[in-house]
């Protein structure tokens, strides 16, 4: 057996089949609240480290005794949860959290005396150099956006098949746009999703390089992002809250980049206004050969305590993903990614644009 507390990220066999400690074999998608995931960096799966407490929970609510997760609890403690860790008090959680989650806190910017909530130092900045971004100067590469735990489709309807068991995703319930849809993704779209626990470095990044010329946040619910639920037949990506920012790219056409909030995550902050960033809740509208510019690999936003979610659409047909990313998310299995790994390359397969964005 594996106690929680002691375990640090336990290497398991490269062949899913083999036997596990938890009393059987390795499963990435049953409601045990166990995650497994394939290590890009070392080839290696990991089990994820999750608290006893949380992993109770996810099972309690997630196991498919009840039609719908309790969402006015979930949201009230979404919000409990932030206005604790934006208290002072909370710096006291910040050396056991370290510790529990065997971080490296040789790469952090700042030193972690210099932190005065636990929010601060959960959304920390890290030292330059701490993450390279491929081909940092060819936009026909797309770079993971986040560290993170990641699938990648083709399309949405296969995503849906194989790993969002969600009664209503689609793209139009997604960004709750039809005319949008319509007009950039005739076609569908293909789907990469990245997926970060509360360890993981919280601050996001732009997975291609464009003009940011439409923004709009979509009040929703806090349901948690774990495996459990996103295979639980709940609707967590469509209803909980999400800011939706769509990219004019040359190489990959019209891109939509959707930071998705979960249970404990009170804030989804977009940074750099001056690069198309917003500021607020506002919606943003603006003519794409005006839009201001983003860099692939820049900063574009974060988020407060918790797990949270990145998706990345693009037009079907205009990715070509990497191959070992493609065939982990068809086993189904998350890979474990850092922020600048390759995604994938341009096709050269860019829709037909629209003559005008009216």
């Amino acid at each position: 057996h594996l106690g929680d507390e002691t375990m640090a990220a336990h290497h398991a066999p490269r062949d899913l089949e083999q036997p596990t400690a938890a009393g059987g074999r390795f499963s990435t998608h049953t409601a045990n609240g166990n995650i497994l995931v394939r290590n890009r960096e070392t080839g290696v799966l990991e089990e994820e480290r999750i608290p006893s407490y949380i992993r109770i929970s996810l099972r309690a609510i997630y196991s498919g005794k009840q039609p719908k997760p309790p969402l006015a609890l979930l949201r009230k403690l979404t919000l409990i949860e932030g206005a604790k860790y934006d208290h002072p008090s909370s710096v006291k959680s910040i050396a056991g959290f370290i510790r529990f989650h065997h971080l490296n806190m040789q790469e952090v910017l700042r030193p972690t005396a210099e932190f005065k909530t636990f929010n601060e130092f959960f959304y920390r900045k890290l030292k330059p150099g701490a993450r390279c971004v491929v081909a940092p100067h060819d936009d026909t590469v797309a770079v993971c956006g986040a560290d993170g735990r990641t699938v990648v489709f083709d399309s949405v309807d296969a995503a849906a098949e194989l790993w969002v068991k969600g009664r209503r995703f689609t793209l139009r319930n997604l960004i709750d746009d039809d005319a949008f849809v319509d007009r950039h993704f005739p076609d569908g779209a293909a789907l990469a999703i990245f997926r970060l626990s509360p360890q993981d470095y919280h601050r996001f990044h732009w997975p291609v390089g464009g003009r940011v010329f439409r923004q709009r946040r979509i009040a929703g619910a806090y349901m948690t992002v774990n495996p459990l639920a996103i295979r639980h037949p709940v609707d967590v990506f469509t209803e909980n809250v999400r800011h939706v920012m769509a990219i004019d790219t040359k190489e990959f056409g019209v891109c939509l980049y959707v930071a998705v909030g979960a249970t404990m995550v009170g804030s989804i902050t977009i940074t750099n206004p001056a690069e198309g960033g917003s500021a607020g809740d506002a919606e943003v509208n603006l003519d794409p050969a005006a839009a201001p510019a983003v860099v692939k690999g820049s900063e574009c936003g974060f988020y407060a305590f918790g797990g949270s979610t990145n998706l990345l659409l693009l037009p079907r047909g205009s990715i070509c993903f990497d191959e070992d990313l493609v065939e982990n998310s068809a086993r189904p299995l998350e890979t474990l990614v850092r922020m600048g790994h390759q995604l994938g390359v341009a096709t050269g397969k860019v829709p037909v644009r629209p003559t005008s964005e009216v």
